[in-house]
């Protein structure tokens, strides 16, 4: 299994409990249900659903643009894209983030319809080494926090990454090595201060080797 971010997926629940995990990033998410963390994670309140249903809204950071596309050469309210991704994965993230530091509010409501066509597409891959590469993206998520100028409590994640490195020797499984990657490559462009063209070509070497082993264990 290789969950995405964009769920109320919790791998490693008690490690997650004992760091602290659902710290929020800014005072303005204290409200919310699903949140950054301090260390520019995702955070998600189980209830989060239920509150939606119960009272018709959440307020939430994880939005997701369905039949859209930002263009990176364009500004919106002085937002831009900061392109180090392949597919674009995490960048609603960001805009909830832009409009909530200016005092607005980002929220899930009960309304509306999407359908979802059961087809292949950048975010939604079907072969197994790109719904690889895709939860590593996710992962990649503290580096574009970091980026938009937000603060990340990098000894916490350092501590996250290496509890997940840990329990990966006893127990290798490609959701370990998904959440080991991503975050390795997230620390290491934040500690180098890598520009985002950078994050992208050691992104994409990534995608190249594994193709070139034909697999992903």
């Amino acid at each position: 299994m290789i969950p995405q971010q964009n769920t109320c997926y919790e791998y490693l629940r008690f490690i997650r409990q004992l760091i602290g995990y659902h710290k929020p990033l800014i005072k303005e998410l204290c409200n919310y249900k699903v949140i950054i963390n301090d260390m520019g994670l995702i955070a998600c309140d189980p209830k989060l659903i239920s509150m939606v249903k119960k009272y018709g809204y959440a307020y939430t950071v994880a939005i997701s643009g369905v039949n859209m596309s930002f263009k990176s050469g364009q500004l919106i309210d002085g937002f831009a894209l900061p392109g180090y991704t392949k597919r674009g994965l995490s960048y609603e993230n960001f805009l909830a983030l832009h409009y909530i530091r200016r005092g607005l509010y980002s929220a899930m409501f009960n309304g509306g319809f999407v359908e979802h066509l059961e087809r292949e597409s950048l975010s939604r891959p079907k072969s197994r080494i790109s719904k690889f590469m895709v939860g590593i993206e996710d992962y990649l998520l503290p580096y574009g926090v970091h980026y938009y100028g937000f603060r990340i409590n990098m000894g916490r994640l350092r501590l996250y990454k290496g509890l997940i490195k840990f329990y990966g020797t006893f127990r290798r499984t490609i959701t370990s090595r998904v959440y080991v990657t991503g975050l390795g490559l997230a620390i290491e462009a934040i500690e180098n201060n890598y520009e985002p063209r950078e994050v992208r070509r050691r992104l994409l070497k990534i995608e190249q080797e594994i193709k070139v082993k034909g697999k992903v264990k």
